[in-house]
């Protein structure tokens, strides 16, 4: 009778509703939106006993109940089916309940009586659509509770990370030629500790530009931007749409778990001057039961607690992935077994992709097969273990777990530019992965024999020396090459990263202890070699650097025994405190590396250098700078790159906006580079007249670039630029406002494309306008990316069937062709 109680309070139903038990006539139904969930949770620790009013419930739900062995527990699982089968509201659409059941105690019933009344829970459970959970303890039924809640919060969709599009290392004509694969990270967000992930393979077809399509050759994407709920991704044996759990890398998993391949390391291995690394695969550093060098310290439980120890090593290494939420996948290849022709390979392609996930795994899979060769977990995060699992309800101060959140460098020493990787030449396969905010760790794998990894060294900031205002590390590793004192070395370069402070808005500007550094180090060796804090005095270095650096590199043949190669030339990079820097390397040298700053955020006033925002107006960079070199008489980089809160999407206390700056290649000095003077508002300067006139100042020398406010409120760029034959693309993001609680306050999401040289529509490729929503799709949209396909260039811009822009030649505003090199990473 309880459940009947609850059902004419709940209920919406024309003449059902009855709230006499809560406060008589004067309790509406608390279903009142289209679109809201409604859930019942039914508590008991004993048999139902109490006398059922049949021709009431069956009055209530309009049909015959059924019969059962105990009189008292007639009609209960019909009343749950009734809430989870009937509309219970005249509101638009249907609006059920769902039902589920806690058995609490039940063991004091003894044995027969405690799996009847399970029985019974069940059956209401399965009826209502909902869970059933037993408890005994306090503990137990707080976990049944969060569990519950937690099942209510779930997405129903994936959501994708930036997809990858391999290049073709064995094309004759060009290295930037692509092959016709698209790999996409997903995840299912939920209102807990644990998301679900996945890593799956699709292809493109020769459509012009390209469709993105499933392994039975059918467009993978609905008109939304979202996977067709027929769609199959490669590696699967049946359609698995856009279903996070189903098909992809995760079905490919063992079914056993102890199969798996998961290594972890714990304590410190510092750089060294001849790594040689621990050998992952020997044992000593499984991550399994049996394995003891990982205490039950290690993953945050009692020391005698076996059973609790097992439960998690179970978990851990069972059939899935988490979510790799800020990761896009690497790909690189160890060669071809077989031959080579017309740049194809004519046998097995050893293409692997590593991506990292918050469940704290960096992860390598075959893309032939989908098989994962290992998992790599850092012994920082063994403690997250216990919290994933019990996987508690998100709140302000429970935050999702974060673990390796960052994608991967890789470096892949092709000696002999055959493309295939020898170890017996010397040939070696490197990655490098950080964590974001998963912690402030860089990690060097040596992954050279896929089934035998080593962990070669690793860095700590705030713990190895020299490393110290090494923040969480935002900043992904550029590969480069210097010159320090005569020898060339190889090297990574990479920025201080992110500081919790500021997450604060109030905190703008304001000093950070550490993430405001530039790093360079013996890529072998993970020894330090430069940090600008050690190395230089920079007063204005005071803010978190997230962003990658972008290296701009410059033929040298300045020593006679060293050949003409490309060497480290610029480091450009920017901060949150809305700074835009570059440091210039001599001849590719550290010991001839001076601070050059080019751009600031300052407030403008007589002798501040590099002007171009006011304080109050808050802007922050987080992102690497999209860089190119333009050609001429008088050769300058453009450098463009466009400000945002990345930390609170949904502000809208700041006008952003997007810059395209130029500097000349050599060293130079500025000193009030600013808006009103030397930069042009381009916003409202739409038309070709107008273009021309823009193009013609910054030639001439009269401006020093453009900048486009962003008009939207609190729109604001959340990734990176990318430059493109004489174009620029950028997505920016608009907060949403919610003025119906049943539509989603997702905002919208628009691509700008741009000209380089005047920050115009581009209608040489088909753009009329300069700023475009791109309707279907919902959260942020990652960074567009080049690809090259059949002699054809395109720009993937977002998920879906128009989600690749093809680009052509452009032209300045005088009509003559634009000769430039894009220096873009790729």
């Amino acid at each position: 009778m309880s459940l009947y109680d609850a059902a004419r309070y709940l209920t919406n139903a024309p003449n059902k509703h009855d709230a006499w038990a809560i406060k008589p006539n004067s309790s509406p139904s608390p279903i009142t939106q289209e679109c809201q969930p409604t859930h019942l949770v039914m508590l008991t620790d004993g048999q139902a006993n109490m006398k059922v009013d049949v021709s009431a419930i069956e009055n209530l739900i309009g049909k015959s109940c059924d019969d059962r062995t105990n009189a008292s527990e007639r009609c209960a699982p019909d009343i749950a089916r009734w809430m989870k089968t009937t509309d219970q509201s005249p509101l638009p659409g249907n609006q059920f309940i769902t039902t589920h059941t806690i058995g609490f105690a039940l063991n004091a019933l003894g044995g027969a009586a405690g799996q009847q009344v399970r029985k019974y829970l069940q059956d209401i459970a399965t009826a209502g659509g909902g869970l059933h959970r037993t408890a005994d303890q306090a503990n137990d039924l707080l976990s049944a509770f969060q569990e519950i809640i937690s099942s209510t919060l779930q997405a129903q969709n994936a959501t994708m990370v930036n997809s990858s599009v391999p290049q073709n290392i064995y094309s004759a004509s060009s290295r930037r030629e692509h092959k016709p694969e698209e790999y996409y990270p997903l995840f299912k967000p939920a209102g807990s500790a644990y998301w679900e992930g996945n890593f799956k393979k699709y292809g493109l077809d020769n459509s012009i530009p390209p469709v993105t399509i499933d392994a039975k050759g059918n467009p993978a994407h609905d008109a939304s931007g979202a996977f067709k709920s027929d769609a199959r991704s490669f590696w699967s044996i049946a359609d698995d749409g856009g279903e996070v759990d189903k098909g992809g890398a995760v079905s490919i998993l063992p079914d056993n778990a102890n199969a798996r391949r998961l290594f972890v390391h714990k304590g410190a291995l510092p750089p060294s001057s001849s790594p040689n690394g621990v050998a992952l695969d020997t044992g000593h550093y499984d991550l399994r039961l049996g394995n003891h060098y990982i205490t039950n310290k290690d993953i945050g439980i009692g020391v005698n607690d076996s059973a609790e120890r097992k439960a998690l090593f179970d978990w851990i290494r069972s059939k899935k992935m988490g979510d790799p939420l800020h990761s896009s996948p690497t790909l690189f290849s160890y060669g071809c077994n077989g031959s080579i022709t017309g740049g194809q390979c004519n046998g097995t392609d050893r293409q692997m992709a590593l991506i990292g996930t918050n469940e704290g795994f960096v992860h390598l899979f075959d893309t032939h097969n989908g098989e994962e060769q290992f998992a790599f977990m850092p012994g920082e995060l063994l403690g997250n273990i216990k919290t994933l699992k019990e996987n508690a309800n998100i709140t302000a101060s429970n935050e999702h777990p974060y673990g390796m959140d960052n994608t991967v460098t890789v470096w892949a020493n092709d000696i002999n530019g055959n493309g295939n990787i020898d170890a017996s030449q010397g040939e070696h396969v490197y990655a490098y992965a950080t964590m974001r905010r998963g912690g402030r760790g860089l990690y060097a794998l040596d992954i050279t024999r896929p089934k035998q990894p080593k962990l070669l060294w690793k860095i700590m900031g705030g713990e190895t020396t020299g490393f110290e205002k090494l923040g969480y590390t935002w900043s992904q590793p550029q590969k480069s090459k210097i010159v320090d004192k005569g020898q060339e070395i190889d090297v990574l370069i990479f920025a201080g990263g992110y500081h919790t402070n500021d997450d604060i808005p109030s905190n703008y500007r304001n000093t950070v202890p550490y993430g405001n550094d530039i790093y360079i180090i013996n890529a072998k060796t993970g020894q330090l070699i430069w940090s600008a804090q050690n190395d230089l005095s920079l007063s204005k270095m005071k803010h978190s650097i997230p962003g990658k650096v972008y290296v701009l590199h410059s033929s040298m043949s300045n020593m006679a025994t060293i050949e003409k190669k490309e060497y480290a030339q610029s480091l450009i990079f920017a901060d949150t405190g809305g700074q835009i820097w570059r440091l210039f390397l001599k001849n590719g040298e550290v010991g001839n590396l001076a601070s050059d700053f080019l751009v600031s955020a300052d407030d403008g006033g007589p002798g501040k250098e590099g002007v171009i925002a006011e304080t109050s107006n808050g802007r922050r960079f987080y992102h690497t700078p999209s860089v190119v070199v333009l050609r001429g008489s008088q050769p300058k980089l453009a450098i463009n790159i466009g400000s945002g809160y990345h930390a609170r999407p949904l502000n809208t206390n700041v006008e952003d906006r997007f810059y395209s700056i130029r500097v000349p290649i050599s060293p130079f000095s500025t000193t009030n580079l600013d808006d009103d003077n030397i930069l042009l508002d381009v916003t409202n300067k739409l038309t070709k007249a107008e273009g021309e006139q823009t193009a013609q100042a910054i030639s001439n020398n009269q401006a020093a670039g453009w900048y486009i406010k962003l008009t939207g409120n609190g729109e604001k760029v959340m990734s990176s630029a990318t430059t493109q034959l004489g174009s620029v693309f950028f997505n920016t993001y608009v907060p949403g406002v919610k003025s119906n609680p049943c539509q989603p306050a997702s905002g919208t999401n628009y691509l700008y494309v741009a000209n380089l040289l005047s920050g115009r529509a581009v209608e040489e490729i088909g753009f009329t306008e300069r700023k475009m929503a791109m309707t279907g799709l919902t959260g942020l949209p990652g960074a567009p990316y080049f690809v090259a396909l059949g002699g054809k260039y395109y720009v993937k811009v977002k998920p879906g069937l128009d989600g690749f822009i093809e680009i052509k030649g452009s032209f300045d505003e005088q009509g003559k062709k634009t000769y430039w090199i894009d220096l873009q990473d790729e």
